[in-house]
């Protein structure tokens, strides 16, 4: 389950990524932005 909505996270993220401008650096930034909405 945990790795399963990891990886949707992750594609997730990849799809934001591709519309969004998103100024991550870190892994953690990255989370942040992602419960932020971004």
């Amino acid at each position: 389950m945990q790795n399963q909505r990891y990886k949707l996270n992750k594609e997730l993220a990849q799809m934001l990524k591709g519309g969004v401008i998103m100024d991550v650096s870190t892994p953690e930034q990255a989370r942040i932005a992602e419960k932020a909405g971004a």
